[in-house]
């Protein structure tokens, strides 16, 4: 069994967890308020830059010439590909900022651009993966289960795409590759990544459906601990 598909036993009952959320099962029906999509959309809008940045620091920090390509090619298909999506329903461009944050948000992105500049590249692969294969794993079991007509269909047939599967099995086939590569103690380093990944993609959701800020938690923080 090659490690990519031990990591996904290991991980399943999060992505278990993942598709019968409430988001994901609302959104199936066309059922989920346009408010939470629309909230979900912004926070995605910000994820997907800082995503951006960590793929691309993986090609850059590459010595295989197809593997930088591939991976800068990921980086530029997270703010354009995906852009006419957000603006579909957004009716605005991808942002850097949208200020109102979710804790997930600002810890899974924060998260991916240490690993991508500090850890090893091993580790950053490892760690950028669960949102690529789980979005796919999603994407197809919602396009089986989609009511029709549905007002999300778009953004179900973006992630149950052809296109976006051939990206998604090119990184699963590097993570392989470098898995086969890689010393015990370093496969421990993926392994901690990539699950740190697959839980950080089940709260960003919830985070999303509940519409947590973290300006509200700010808020409590300042109530406990008043500065002086």
């Amino acid at each position: 069994m090659k490690y990519s598909s031990s990591l996904w036993h290991k991980t399943l009952p999060v992505y278990q967890k993942i598709l019968k959320h409430p988001f994901n099962q609302e959104l199936a029906a066309g059922t989920l308020e346009s408010k939470r999509f629309h909230f979900y959309l912004e926070q995605d809008a910000y994820y997907l830059i800082h995503f951006s940045r960590a793929l691309a620091m993986i090609g850059a920090r590459s010595e295989q010439p197809s593997m930088i390509s591939d991976y800068l090619h990921f980086a530029l298909g997270a703010l354009l590909a995906e852009r006419e999506l957000h603006y579909h329903f957004l009716q605005k461009e991808i942002s850097a900022d949208y200020g109102d944050l979710t804790p997930s948000s600002i810890g899974y992105t924060h998260y991916l651009i240490a690993i991508a500049q500090t850890a090893s590249l091993e580790e950053a692969v490892a760690a950028t993966l669960p949102c690529f294969w789980i979005y796919l794993e999603v994407g197809h079991a919602l396009a089986r289960m989609a009511a029709k007509p549905n007002s999300y269909i778009r953004w179900i047939e973006t992630y149950s795409d052809e296109e976006f599967a051939k990206g998604v099995e090119l990184s699963i086939g590097y993570f392989d590759d470098l898995a086969a590569a890689a010393s015990p103690n370093t496969l421990k380093r993926m392994e901690a990544a990539f699950k740190n990944s697959t839980i950080f993609e089940w709260h960003f959701w919830n985070d999303a459906y509940e519409m947590n800020r973290f300006s509200a938690v700010h808020q409590v923080a300042d109530e406990i601990f008043p500065v002086s």
